[in-house]
């Protein structure tokens, strides 16, 4: 959670690869599909794990991300559940992609995509929920959440 929601009541955790350490500073959530297209960075990215905020007896675990960069604005959304009950998919963060990044794409001669430096915060939708889910007013649209690296493979493993 980033420092400047560490005063706030969910705590929160978070999985990904069971059995395997975090990354350094972060987590880290495997990507089992996708599609883009290299020529306009358009395209849907998915992502396995999530993240499960915690307070008191309510826990909200944000699961299942798609990163999609298809429409005007890159969104990074993800399915929402309420002490086990799943609500519904929902915008959760506004994407920036990294400045200089310039098209088309090109992977590594591995196949590998990199892309450092993705500035995620919070969607209205998201600061609402959460808002209203923990009872406080400290979620806002825009609050900066942190960065994100994604590292792609374009081609399939063998």
């Amino acid at each position: 959670m980033p420092a400047s929601l560490a005063h706030l009541p969910p705590s929160a955790s978070s999985w990904a690869w069971p059995g395997r350490p975090r990354w350094c500073c972060g987590v880290g959530f495997p990507i089992p599909a996708g599609e883009i297209d290299l020529e306009t960075a358009a395209g849907e990215i998915v992502h396995t794990g999530g993240i499960t905020l915690t307070a008191g007896d309510l826990t909200v675990t944000l699961s299942t991300f798609i990163i999609d960069t298809t429409g005007e604005s890159p969104v990074l959304t993800g399915l929402v559940k309420a002490n086990n009950d799943l609500l519904f998919r929902a915008p959760l963060f506004d994407l920036e992609l990294p400045a200089g990044l310039t098209l088309p794409l090109r992977p590594s001669r591995l196949g590998q995509l990199p892309l450092p430096g993705v500035g995620l915060t919070l969607t209205a939708a998201a600061a609402d929920l959460l808002n209203a889910v923990f009872e406080v007013e400290a979620f806002e649209e825009g609050l900066v959440i942190g960065e994100a690296s994604v590292l792609a493979r374009t081609i399939p493993f063998r």
